[in-house]
């Protein structure tokens, strides 16, 4: 994974002070589809970058300014 993927979201995060949506990493990433953010959220999750709250929200594990 390219590690400018993951900058993207953090910028959206701290621009907006919440994580993307779905919907809205596809927009940022150039995807087609939401199932192809899913797809990158949860290699993100699994590499440890990103986590999901009890609700299922993504939320950053670390944040590096």
């Amino acid at each position: 994974m390219k590690t400018g993927q993951y900058d993207r979201i953090i910028s959206f995060y701290y621009d907006n002070r919440r994580m993307p949506s779905y919907a809205e990493i596809s927009h940022l990433m150039g995807f087609k589809s939401k199932n192809a953010a899913y797809k990158l959220v949860s290699a993100m999750i699994d590499q440890g970058l990103l986590e999901k709250d009890d609700k299922g929200k993504i939320i950053p594990k670390q944040l590096v300014l």
